[in-house]
């Protein structure tokens, strides 16, 4: 019986195989459904696209493969949109950044994709809408992400209906609601961001949200939240992990908070509490993160940190000899170290980092026996390093050495040498001297210590590096950048410090080559060599680096579990993406290799593809050649990718379409050619990415032929066709330089002619500048030297009155807005909301923050004058290869003349916006030139004149150098309408307060004469 049913079945067995590989067949070249293309097509329409995103989305196009559509992969169906503008640290100008925000309206077409999963709109400009109603109605949406968007007015309560949503973010946006009862039905929802939304009359939303059965997530920071009465009950949510409140006027911490047992992170921050820290967060067993920073806390706990404690430290501290922990870190202490600080015997920690300390270390804190950790960085402390703290065998406490475990310094003035006093600190772990004026030599005691970590990154240290570095066999972190240091980087770096993870050598002057040693280094997660001297080829053998080769983050990080003494982490700045950033905690997530500005020669070895872990690599200026590997497509979890400014040709690979978490891409200054790859990321990046090559197709705007040319490159020919003489191009490249010489030699030889053109062009720029600068926005991009902060002190800028009552006028809500704005572009110091509550919290006083770095700015309309301090941040190495990729100009220098009626004899500097003022304008200065500016400015000194800034250092240490570098200037006439000084904007005409080469220029010779404005 079984045998004729299998006959008889053995047709249709033969079936399943051939329907099989149809199925896989048609799902291999799925197509999209053709309403839901012309439904995009309605949805594009109505978009307004500067940068030309959505050029892919054409009639009769596959939409399954248009940029940020993702189709089902069986069905065809549209299942997400993913049109997030990016990050602005991704683009060098503001203008491409502004250029690649969407928008316009939102067409209600997108009800037409029934099968829409995940719609993401972020960070795009839809200023003028609201946010649409008709999204209620996408009933199959499970991601709705529509933060930084610039939506406005009341949050539509049909996205109640949405009762699939997990995940919903409306945060950063200007939206209000009077209640959250919409929210109750989405009983999926993990994830909630209603962050600087207007709450302050939803009395409900803690009743509301606390319901939701699997909330995990909640942030409800800077929403106008007050006090919730204490008798309100709250289910105990089992769920919910994270709590965002901060930046709200709660008063007093709520009671209810205590009954959420699984929060592992609680933000109440800037919230106004007041009173003592309640012992009831010690019911929260499994918390990690609490932060209570910016409030008027009090506690018996002597922990103050980020509060607002001013004056000096009592001498009175001493008499806390039971005291273990003292923190009174980031807040507004003056004054010196009181020497009865030695009086503790009981200290393990001394934390009063990111205060305005000052004076020297005393004496009194080798007394200090059982201290493991001793943080005084940030600062401006000053005089010479300590010797007490090395010399502590002669101490009264003996084992003071045995026991320190952590000692930071960094970030403040001190001066000298390293004291060669390490021999009786064992114990000694964490060394941190970064940022300060150390000079001289490593002191040779100091590879006595057996360090884990060892920081001197951003002094003025020398020498090369001694052989005894070699016996700090347990160096995990080793940070010397921003140096002086020379010589060879020493082959016994990859022999001795096996443990090595993190090397930083960058902008020394190393010489020589890398030794292929460095490639034995097994745990080495991030090498940083850039700007040096180095040369010769990349080694091949940077694919043994086993710690860069595996996307495997938690086994290969011999520190990532680093703790000293139960509360520090082990900490680093890191460049990546052209910025600088501090990592604590995720230290061990991070993986780079940056080798630029250097002179490194050869191709790109293909073994550098085998470092799959990698999420940062830059190459960039260098003298590299060849093609590209193909094998770096198989870098697939790299973030950010820079080969700019070298000697590469060919295509760009066709695998870098599979690096698909690329935010940071940029090939610019090469000889590439032939087409870009097509993939959402590589479609993503402005023009900027790319330019300088012989690029076509998307993103740019030069098509390609069907060779995948320049279609400009097809219509001009061979290179043997573009050498034939044209004589149209002759005569008109004859043309031009008899006009242009007849027009400029008169300038060069004619003395009169000269004054009367750079007057009148003076004359255009005040007309045009005093038009126009009330309604425009400045663009200013800075690079930090030496990770120094950068101050931003904003105020109001009143039209009529004095500079004093600018300074004095009031900072209304407006202005708070843009100051928050200016704020989200950049990298504060810490992260978390800043108080700017209602009124800014200023009536009659400027605000100022700190910046790690600033990209650009916004809002200028509503802050109308602006400050940077610290012109150290302004230093910057100008080559004439890295010129063309700057889109930033340097102001240099500011003098005051000794007989001004206002006292501008401290001076600071602001950056400009774009180099487009100045591409043509005196950007080069001779050797002979910076010599003959250096004696002027000497006379200047001598004659009562104070002279400020960069210009008179670099031209005092450059003017005898046979290698002469280049300097930029900034035109002129900007200069003259945008420098600040002292907080106070230097008015047009004001006769003695100037810039350097318009102060005298009745006094310099005929080779000074023609770039002075008279």
């Amino acid at each position: 019986m079984t045998t004729p049913l299998l006959i008889s079945l053995f047709p249709f067995l033969l079936l399943i195989p051939a329907l099989c590989f149809s199925i896989c067949h048609a799902n291999s070249n799925v197509l999209c459904i053709q309403s839901e293309r012309e439904a995009l097509l309605k949805f594009k329409n109505h978009l307004i696209d500067p940068s030309n995103k959505l050029s892919s989305w054409v009639e009769r196009g596959d939409c399954c493969k248009w940029i940020g559509v993702v189709c089902h992969n069986s069905t065809g169906h549209v299942h997400q949109l993913h049109l997030a503008a990016p990050s602005p640290f991704d683009f060098a100008e503001w203008d491409a950044y502004r250029q690649s925000k969407l928008e316009g309206k939102i067409n209600p077409s997108l009800l037409e994709l029934k099968h829409l999963s995940s719609l993401d709109l972020s960070n795009n400009n839809f200023s003028s809408i609201h946010i649409p109603k008709f999204f209620g109605l996408l009933e199959s949406l499970t991601y709705l992400k529509l933060s930084q968007a610039q939506f406005h007015g009341a949050i539509s309560h049909n996205l109640g209906n949405l009762s699939k949503l997990q995940y919903l973010d409306l945060g950063g946006n200007n939206l209000k609601s009077k209640s959250l009862q919409w929210v109750s039905g989405l009983s999926f929802l993990q994830y909630l961001d209603l962050s600087s939304a207007d709450l302050h009359k939803a009395n409900d939303w803690v009743q509301v949200t606390f319901k939701l059965p699997s909330l995990l997530e909640l942030y409800l920071s800077d929403c106008g939240l007050e006090d919730v009465p204490s008798s309100i009950s709250v289910n105990s949510s089992k769920s919910l992990v994270i709590l965002d409140l901060s930046g709200n006027s709660l008063s007093s911490v709520p009671k209810w908070i205590f009954s959420l047992h699984g929060l592992v992170s609680i933000d109440l921050s800037d919230s106004s509490l007041e009173g003592p820290i309640p012992d009831y967060f010690g019911n929260i067993s499994i918390l990690e993160v609490l932060d209570l920073t910016g409030n008027s806390l009090n506690s018996s706990i002597p922990n103050f940190f980020d509060n607002q404690l001013q004056g000096t430290i009592s001498s009175a501290i001493g008499n806390l000899s039971s005291v273990t922990y003292l923190d009174l870190s980031e807040n507004q202490l003056n004054g010196q170290i009181p020497l009865s600080i030695g009086q503790l015997s009981s200290l393990e920690l001394f934390d009063v980092s990111e205060n305005q300390l000052n004076g020297q270390i005393p004496l009194s804190i080798g007394e200090l026996s059982s201290l493991e950790l001793f943080d005084v960085s940030e600062n401006q402390l000053n005089g010479t390093f300590p010797l007490s703290i090395g010399e502590l065998s002669s101490l009264k406490y003996l084992d003071f050495g045995k026991w320190m475990v952590v000692l930071y310094i960094d970030k403040n003035l001190i001066s000298g040498n390293i004291p060669d006093c390490w021999n009786h600190w064992q114990g000694l772990d964490l060394l941190n001297l970064g940022s300060n004026n150390l000079t001289g030599k490593i002191s040779p005691s100091l590879w006595h210590l057996n360090l884990t970590m060892l920081n001197l990154r951003n002094n003025r240290m020398f020498g090369e590096l001694p052989s005894t570095l070699q016996n700090s066999l347990h160096l995990v972190m080793l940070d010397l950048s921003e140096n002086h240091f020379s010589g060879s980087i020493p082959a016994w770096i990859g022999d001795k410090l096996s443990n090595l993870a993190i090397l930083s050598l960058r902008s020394n002057n190393f010489d020589g080559h890398i030794p292929h040693k460095i490639c034995d280094l097994q745990f080495l997660q991030n090498l940083d060599l850039a700007h040096n001297n180095i040369s010769r080829v990349i080694p091949k053998c940077f694919n043994n680096l086993s710690a860069m080769a595996t996307t495997n983050k938690t086994n290969n990080f011999v520190f990532a579990t680093f703790v000293v003494a139960d509360f520090f982490f082990l900490n680093a700045l890191l460049v990546l993406k052209g910025r600088e950033d501090e990592y604590g905690s995720t230290l061990g997530l991070v993986t780079s290799m940056d080798l630029s500005a250097n002179s490194l020669t050869g191709e790109i070895p293909k073994e550098i593809g085998s470092l799959v872990g990698l999420l940062s690599l830059n190459f960039s200026g260098n003298l590299l050649i060849g093609n590209i590997p193909e094998s770096i497509g198989n870098m697939e979890l790299m973030e950010s990718l820079d080969l700019s400014m070298n000697r590469l040709n060919g295509e760009i690979p066709p695998s870098f379409s599979n690096l698909n978490f690329l935010n940071h891409f940029n090939v610019s200054y090469n000889n590439l050619t032939g087409q870009i790859p097509t993939s959402t990321q590589l479609q993503s990046f402005d023009n900027l990415s790319y330019m300088g090559n012989h690029l076509c197709g998307p993103p740019l705007t030069k098509n390609c032929t069907a060779k995948g040319i320049p279609t400009d490159i097809a219509n001009n020919g061979s290179s043997s066709e573009g050498r034939k003489v044209n004589s149209p191009y002759v005569s008109l490249a004859l043309g031009f330089v008899m006009g242009f010489w007849g027009v400029v030699a008169p300038l060069f030889f004619i003395r009169s002619w000269r004054i009367a053109y750079y007057r009148k062009l003076d004359h255009i720029y005040v007309y045009c500048f005093s038009h126009n600068v009330s309604s425009s926005s400045l663009d200013v991009g800075v690079v930090p030297y030496g990770g120094s902060d950068i101050e931003v002190e904003v105020g109001a800028w009143r039209r009529d009155g004095p500079i004093a009552q600018r300074i004095r006028a009031r900072v209304y809500k407006p202005r708070c807005r843009g100051f928050k704005s200016l704020l989200a572009h950049n990298q504060p110091k810490r992260e978390g909301p800043f108080p700017l509550g209602g009124n800014c919290g200023l009536l009659g006083e400027s605000m100022t923050v700190s910046l790690r770095r600033l990209l650009v700015l916004v809002h200028l309309r509503t802050l109308n004058w602006l400050v940077l301090k610290n012109p150290r941040t302004m230093e910057q190495r100008i080559t004439p290869d890295t010129y063309n990729e700057l889109s930033l100009v340097y102001v240099f220098g500011v003098v005051s003349h000794g007989n001004c009626n206002h006292d501008y004899s401290s001076s600071y500097f602001l950056i400009p916006f774009s180099s487009s003022h100045s591409r043509f304008l005196f950007y080069h200065l001779s050797c002979q030139f910076r010599r003959a500016l250096h004696s002027k400015l000497s006379s200047w000194v001598e004659g009562g004149v104070a002279v400020n800034g960069l210009v008179s250092s670099a031209i005092t240490q450059q003017a005898t150098s046979t290698n002469c570098t280049w300097l930029l200037f900034q035109s002129l006439m900007t200069l003259h309408h945008m420098l600040i000084m002292n907080g106070k904007l230097l008015e047009i005409g004001q006769p003695c307060c100037c810039y350097i080469l318009w102060l005298k220029c009745m006094q310099l010779d005929d080779m000074l004469q023609h770039i002075c404005l008279l």
